[in-house]
Order: C-alpha cells, then structure tokens, then sequence
C-alpha cells in the first residue's frame, strides 16, 4: 500500500479518479468520510486544549462494491467483538455471584467457562482490532490545503498523479520552471521543486 497526498481543489471539485483507493479497481461509489488529524504535540496537552489544534476534512472517497463497506465493517468487528466480549464476562459475574447458593456448582462451571471464552475471545478481538486499524485508509496529516493519507492502492497514487499532471497547462508550467531556474543576485541556481517521496509521510 501507498502514501498520497489530495489537495483540497481537487476535493471541492470531487475531481478525484474513478479507481478505488483500497484495491485500485474501477470505482462505484465515493462515500463521504471525514477525517481527524492533530500535531502529535497537541496529544499530550490536555484534552479540551488539545481539541483547538485538530483539524477536520471530509473527503469524497472513492471505492468499489467490494469495499464500498470499508470502515463500516470495520466498525461492526470492532465494537461487535468488543460488545460479545463484555457480555459473557458480565454474564460470567452474575453465575459466579449466583453459585454462592445450594446447588450452585452448575452455575460455578458455567462461570469458569464464560470466563475462558471470554478470555480467548478478548485476545483474538485485540489482535483483529489492530490488524483491522493497521491496515484500513486512514489520515497521517492534514494541512492548511492538503490531506494525506495512508493505505491507499498504489493503482489510486498513480491514476491520482497521472490526473494532476494532465490538468497542468505546459505553458504556465514551462514559465513557471523557467521563473525557479533563474540565477537570483549570483546565487546557485535553483531547480523547481518536486513532489517529496512517499516515503517521506511513512513511519
């Protein structure tokens, strides 16, 4: 997976490609997804202060019918697994609480057993939590006019730059070149800037 950085015109115009931005096919819908970023600064200052330096952007994503459900069923597996999880070890206190009486060895087994399931249950929801956040599009930064983010199909990068570069007029781009090349007061010449790596948005 890849790193892209949209800019925010882009996002007005919902110009984006119509190739699915998890796995590269044809896209089908552009469900809107809002994204939340802070300075990793700002999370370590109280929460109230912390909130004043968050930014906010929707963005018109486009994905196709096999994962137009991106982040919903992700949301299900999630808080599904973790509800699942609270329910047995409640249910588990109350047959433990309940086997204090006659005939309450039933109930302790019951208990024991809610609990072990319980157990298994929380480890393999921990580890799909992650891999499910690891792995799902979500933002590294947002500035004053772009958004970045992370796990996008490499096939949506392409499609994405590819359009940039064709919506570029070569007169205003030559002139634009020419403009950076020129030698200022004897100093080095300049070289017009390029896109920094995608490496440079990864940690």
């Amino acid at each position: 997976m890849a790193d892209v950085r949209l800019d925010f015109y882009d996002l007005d115009d919902e110009a984006l490609p119509d190739v699915c931005m998890k796995c590269g096919a044809d896209s089908t819908v552009r469900p809107m997804k809002t994204f939340s970023w802070m300075p990793y600064w700002a999370r370590f200052m109280p929460y109230g202060v912390g909130l004043a330096f968050m930014k906010r952007r929707r963005v018109p994503v486009p994905l196709c019918d096999r994962h137009k459900s991106h982040w919903v069923m992700r949301y299900i597996v999630i808080f599904g697994g973790l509800a699942a999880f609270l329910l047995l070890f409640i249910l588990g206190g109350v047959m433990a609480a309940a086997s204090d009486g006659p005939g309450g060895d039933p109930l302790k087994i019951l208990a024991i057993l809610m609990f072990v399931v319980g157990g298994i249950l929380f480890l393999a929801w921990l580890v799909t939590a992650i891999v499910l956040g690891v792995t799902q599009i979500n933002v590294f930064e947002i500035t004053d006019d772009t958004i970045t983010l992370r796990n996008v199909s490499p096939e949506f990068v392409r499609a994405y730059r590819e359009m940039v570069r064709n919506d570029v007029d070569p007169d205003m781009e030559r002139a634009a070149r020419e403009q950076w090349a020129k030698p200022a007061g004897g100093a080095r010449r300049r070289q017009p800037p390029d896109l920094p790596p995608d490496d440079k948005y990864r940690r």
